[in-house]
């Protein structure tokens, strides 16, 4: 269109990257300043519900979940992306994580992107945790008694939920 458009354009770009860089940079900042009290581990505990998995992990799987371990037993908050395709793990990472959590008395919040998924992950995750004492609820657009589900983990009685966007809808109740 008019002259000097082009350079218009590029410049208010280059302003709004440098504006986006900066507060990545004061956010990572911010982040490296916080500190809490590291997960202790009972190796016994730990081991016994390792050895309940029914498959021989990957080598991936091996590599992830030492990295997850040194991220929740250190003196920092983790901050980790696990990425893979279907079928390759993730779950089972995911699970290992909340089982340290609810032993260190702490709760775990899994968001799903649908229902069909939440409904899987919360089979799974009862499967393997609730033989070992945690407790797991689900909140979906499906489920009933969706505020006193979100209340009951609020109060510590559930140690992980599970579900879609509906928790997000409840979050006064968390």
């Amino acid at each position: 269109s008019g002259k000097g458009s082009w350079s218009k354009k590029i410049s208010r770009v280059k302003k709004e990257v440098e504006s986006v860089v900066d507060s990545i940079l004061l956010s990572v900042d911010e982040k490296s300043r916080l500190f809490r009290v590291p997960y202790s581990i009972n190796l016994q505990d730990l081991r016994s519900f390792l050895s309940s998995f029914p498959y021989r992990p990957t080598p991936d799987q091996e590599t992830s979940w030492g990295d997850i371990l040194k991220d929740l037993t250190s003196n920092k908050p983790m901050n980790r992306l696990l990425c893979g395709d279907v079928g390759f793990g993730k779950t089972e990472l995911a699970m290992r994580a909340a089982f340290l959590l609810s032993t260190n008395n702490k709760k775990t919040i899994v968001l799903c992107p649908t229902t069909i998924l939440s409904d899987q992950l919360f089979n799974c995750f009862s499967e393997r945790l609730s033989p070992f004492g945690a407790s797991v609820a689900q909140i979906t657009r499906l489920t009933k008694n969706n505020t006193s589900t979100a209340k009951s983990f609020s109060a510590g009685c559930v140690d992980v939920l599970i579900g879609t966007h509906a928790l997000l809808r409840l979050s006064y109740a968390l």
